[in-house]
């Protein structure tokens, strides 16, 4: 996200490009502090002194260019373009900033919202950052303040069902009446990641097909598996959910479209039946999961992996 800035502070410069690589958004206090004192609360030094910088070309001291984060407050419409390593350096006053801002993020959002996928085609619900500030020519990661904002946002379209902000994507699950016309309705289904996000307790995945043995599944929210076991374990969780319903052993959901003993490698998994590498490996220690469940300590699980 670009802009053209005269940047003050300690001197006068001429007007130069700016690129907007991070925001930050205070209470009107602090920003006022900020505008008297040009000093940056603690929290966010971090932030200006990876995310700003002053750009000179080959065999110069002129500067060419700011990469800046923009301060804002929470209860003005104006704000604050700034760089500088542990305090502020140069800074810019930023006309409008809070609507300039607000409608780069809200392009973006635009732009993910059409990436609705269709069934069967096998597209992938994790939206790399990378990608998405490659397309639209700007900065977006978990720590610059730009991807929380865009988090927000996404939250609010109603094409979007659920969304996880991992530290190098997002995990997108769309709404199906928001899927293209073009997809028949038959076509149309929820998968098992799309049910994590009701957050699941004492609950059993059985599949629809073939008979395997069962796992209590003590619980499985959006944040309890590791990004690397959402990768692992992506052939079971993109498979179909075909319906939901209190049966022999409690709670059930019919599962199709994914391998039965994956099906039920995947639930033993969940309940600890696998080695303590592995489990590490897949479950998210940091939601308290490894309290309630304790992993095996064999070596080998026998599970498959794809």
């Amino acid at each position: 996200m670009r802009t053209k800035l005269t940047m003050q502070m300690p001197e006068g410069l001429e007007c130069r490009e700016a690129e907007i690589t991070g925001a930050v958004v205070l209470p009107e206090d602090e920003y006022q502090t900020v505008l008297t004192f040009g000093q940056l609360p603690a929290r966010y030094l971090d932030r200006l002194n990876k995310y700003t910088k002053v750009i000179t070309p080959p065999r110069s001291i002129m500067i060419s260019e700011y990469k800046a984060l923009l301060v804002l407050s929470e209860n003005s419409e104006h704000g604050i373009a700034v760089c500088g390593k542990d305090y502020i350096s140069y800074a810019s006053i930023f006309p409008d900033a809070k609507q300039w801002l607000d409608r780069h993020i809200s392009k973006i959002a635009d732009g993910i919202c059409k990436l609705a996928p269709v069934p069967g085609e096998n597209f992938s619900s994790h939206l790399e950052m990378s990608r998405v500030s490659e397309v639209f020519d700007c900065t977006v990661t978990t720590d610059n303040g730009i991807g929380e904002l865009l988090l927000k946002e996404l939250k609010e379209r109603h094409e979007i069902a659920d969304i996880i902000m991992h530290e190098d994507c997002f995990e997108i699950n769309y709404y199906l009446d928001n899927v293209q016309e073009c997809v028949a309705p038959r076509d149309r289904f929820l998968s098992l990641m799309g049910l994590i996000g009701c957050n699941l307790e004492d609950f059993h995945l059985c599949h629809c097909d073939e008979e395997h043995d069962l796992a209590t599944i003590v619980e499985l929210y959006p944040n309890t598996l590791t990004e690397q076991g959402r990768r692992d374990w992506a052939d079971v969780l993109n498979a179909k959910v075909e319906r939901i319903y209190n049966g022999y052993y409690g709670i059930q959901a019919d599962i199709s479209g994914c391998d039965a003993e994956r099906l039920r490698d995947f639930s033993y998994m969940l309940a600890g039946h696998c080695s303590a590498h592995e489990y590490e490996r897949w479950i998210n220690s940091e939601d308290g999961y490894h309290h309630r469940v304790k992993p095996l300590e064999d070596k080998s699980s026998g599970m498959t992996m794809q």
